[in-house]
């Protein structure tokens, strides 16, 4: 079974900009992951997830960073990871050493 190449979006503050890049990737056939920060409102969950191929993941603080290595790293191996978004600076520096030099896209705004 050939899966769908992988998008992981840390959202760690606003929504706008990742949901709008999800959407795009949407159509294009492949598949976003966005990994929460804390809880998320159901009327902001309602708004994205509906759409298909895009899930949203809300973790405690405490979780993110692990879940989100976890991820990163098994979809590293599997080489479904297409993309990393991330939505700060402090963020794009930790991810960038984890990615390294693949064929990962690290997108930051």
């Amino acid at each position: 079974m050939r899966h769908s190449p992988t998008v992981l979006s840390l959202v760690e503050r606003g929504w706008q900009a990742a949901r709008e890049r999800s959407l795009d990737v949407q159509r294009q056939g492949g598949r976003v992951v966005h990994l929460v920060k804390g809880r998320l409102e159901p009327a902001v969950h309602a708004m994205i997830a509906p759409q298909p191929r895009v899930r949203i993941v809300s973790v405690r603080p405490t979780l993110f960073w692990p879940l989100a290595f976890a991820w990163c790293m098994g979809w590293l191996v599997t080489a479904r990871l297409r993309a990393v978004w991330v939505d700060n600076e402090r963020s794009f520096r930790r991810v960038r050493r984890w990615v390294g030099d693949s064929r990962v896209s690290l997108v930051r705004p």
